[in-house]
């Protein structure tokens, strides 16, 4: 296991199995100063004193991956890399007689390679490049909540609420994924953003975000195979039936995240860069509808945005936009829980962070843009961009049969039908890899964090696709319901992850700071510093009250019973007391569990300790290289 994980004697009062042995022994093999077994456990024990930062001849004795797989391949072909202790003695044999022919070994600085195995990786195979990285979090982001989500937002608030609130939640996102890239690419660990809430804030907060996002994800898959069953409802008039369509997508959804982290990376690029070539082709035909290029030959302009208007229902239209915005762009983060198993997370970690934001922030909000000037608002076959109202509501396929485009709607649909595939995979994969940081930290029992030979999460990939057979309650008679209700459980996950991304970010530069280390030292910072968490912080406290406001008086209140607003209201901020839930339960298994002082906060275990003159030749060269555009689009200092 990691070496981030707690040993016995720091998690007392936890009922989960403590890391083995050879975990430990094989962690002990590494002579780096990243955190002994006994250093690690300062997540959970805060009386720890803070560990001495590395010196370069210990980092220099580092082990790359390559090196632990000849050594012994036989320990390969076990269960897990990380579970035997026979690799790491033969990595630590191989480090000891030194490096390269002619005597002595290799230089510190020629031995840091951004490719290596650290203790923490707990087995995740490095063999993720920057594309991969960036498809993934995109294949987990553009989905049911742009494709069909969006019709709830320009129903709700009208065409200028839904791009004044995609934007506002793309500004707000930007400060979370540059504080998110600074961290993770500092500390490249499994988990990411969930460990270090662990390790930065409090162990018990990092319970409940961990075991909240992973619910998030865990709910998101029978979500995703319902609304794949209502698409093709759309062809087969339901000759089918739909638990048919379920098993097969279930099936494909288990193979792809069964491939192997490399051939997964490869397979969520093609789907990922598919949707993206068919959003572009939709904002190109969507702007050729708008200036009557269509068959219909009817110039529209602007003209929704004056009848029936740029805003519908005033404030509460808006505050519901915000809400739907942010169903949009989850999954942003899963760039950070991706850094575990990059290649080279110096490098990969910004690049992917910079192109992923960009990318997704293009696709909502110019999308929705155009959607905005060809349907309008009061569209009743928007339905609120409900799933009950069939799949027509997508506002994509509803502004492509308004230009009278035939086959290009079904085609959409298509579309459609691939993204939420993509998210179905991407939701898998995001569960299982939060299970398995978890497990790490004594928070979830320790067999969900086994890894075998092929960096797969077994145990936690069984464990989050057997969600997917919630999707067969759509047999039931109140399915819709349930559903509903499923939905309620995760609502409110993204945003107290975003949320904790924010507070994270500000105590880890605190502590950097308190314990003596420059921001010249982070291979990676944040162009926007502190102030950009503390922005985030507040723009996501501001849509937490919005979405109350709008949860407590809805949009149309006084058509609705008693009944009907209470039962919305739960349904709405049902989330916000299982957060809470989760977060009394860390209390409760982890005693000792308080605010972690700044000067008792891990920054070696997991860290990549890299000569600053190194960073700063770097950054010179890319000073040098960059043109007045590139400084510009790129995100780092």
């Amino acid at each position: 296991m990691s070496a981030s994980a707690p040993t016995s004697s720091s998690n007392a009062f936890s009922p989960f199995p403590t890391p083995s042995s050879a975990a430990i022994k094989a962690e002990e093999a590494f002579p780096l100063h990243a955190g002994t077994a006994e250093e690690s456990s300062a997540t959970l024990n805060l009386s720890r004193k803070p560990v001495s930062p590395a010196t370069e001849e210990e980092v220099g004795e580092l082990v790359p991956l390559q090196t632990l797989q000849d050594a012994s391949p036989a320990a390969a072909a076990g269960d897990s890399p990380g579970d035997g202790s026979s690799a790491a003695a033969a990595a630590a044999a191989a480090a000891a007689g030194g490096g390269e022919e002619g005597g002595g070994g290799p230089s510190p600085t020629s031995a840091l390679t951004d490719s290596m195995t650290l203790p923490g990786d707990d087995g995740l195979l490095r063999k993720l490049q920057s594309r991969h990285m960036q498809m993934i979090a995109i294949g987990g982001n553009i989905g049911t909540g742009l494709f069909m989500g969006s019709g709830n937002a320009l129903y709700s608030g009208g065409p200028a609420a839904v791009l004044l609130g995609y934007i506002y939640i793309a500004c707000m996102l930007y400060f979370v994924t540059v504080a998110l890239a600074e961290m993770a690419t500092a500390f490249p660990v499994s988990g990411s953003f969930v460990t270090f809430a662990s390790r930065f804030i409090e162990p018990a907060w990092g319970f409940a975000l961990g075991w909240s996002y992973f619910s998030q994800w865990l709910i998101a898959l029978p979500i995703q195979l319902t609304v794949v069953t209502m698409l093709i409802a759309k062809w087969d008039n339901g000759r089918v039936s739909p638990g048919v369509w379920i098993a097969l997508f279930l099936v494909a959804i288990a193979a792809m995240n069964l491939l192997g982290i490399e051939k997964y990376g490869h397979a969520e690029m093609v789907l990922s860069m598919t949707k993206i070539i068919a959003i572009i082709l939709f904002i190109i035909i969507a702007f050729a509808i708008d200036m009557g290029a269509g068959p219909d030959n009817h110039f529209r302009g602007g003209k929704t945005w004056s009848d029936p208007g740029a805003f519908k229902n005033g404030f509460k239209g808006v505050c519901e936009v915000l809400i739907a915005g942010a169903f949009s762009f989850a999954g942003t983060e899963i760039i950070g829980l991706t850094a575990a198993e990059s290649e080279n997370p110096r490098k990969e970690v910004p690049k992917a962070t910079k192109q992923v934001f960009w990318t997704i922030t293009f696709c909502n909000v110019v999308s929705v843009f155009f959607i905005g000037l060809i349907v309008p608002s009061t569209d009743v076959r928007l339905g609120g961009g409900s799933s009950s109202s069939g799949v027509s509501s997508s506002p994509f396929v509803l502004a492509l049969e308004t230009g009278k485009l035939k086959g290009l709607p079904h085609l959409f649909n298509a579309v459609i039908l691939l993204s939420v595939f993509s998210v179905g995979i991407s939701s898998v994969y995001a569960a299982s890899r939060t299970l398995v940081a978890l497990a790490e930290f004594g928070q979830a029992p320790r067999v969900c964090g086994r890894i075998d030979a092929r960096g797969r999460p077994l145990v936690a990939i069984a464990i989050s696709l057997a969600s997917g057979c919630l999707g067969f309650l759509q047999y039931a008679s109140d399915a819709e319901d349930i559903f509903r209700w499923l939905l309620a459980l995760s609502g409110l996950a993204t945003i107290f992850t975003w949320l904790t991304i924010g507070v994270g970010h500000l105590r880890f530069r605190r502590a950097w700071e308190r314990q003596g280390h420059k921001l010249e030292e982070l291979p990676f910072r944040a162009r926007t510093g502190t102030a950009g968490s503390m922005l985030a912080i507040g723009m996501n406290v501001l849509i937490l009250v919005f979405h109350f406001y709008t949860a407590a008086w809805p949009i149309g209140q006084d058509a609705i019973d008693g009944e009907q607003r209470a039962k919305s209201f739960f349904q709405a901020y049902l989330a916000a007391p299982f957060v809470l839930l989760f977060y009394a339960t860390g209390k409760l298994l982890f005693r000792e569990s308080t605010l972690v002082k700044l000067e008792d906060i891990d920054l070696q275990t997991g860290r990549r300790h890299i000569p600053l003159e190194d960073l700063e030749t770097d950054r010179h060269k890319r000073e040098a290289a960059s043109s007045r555009w590139k400084k510009l689009w790129r995100v780092s200092p």
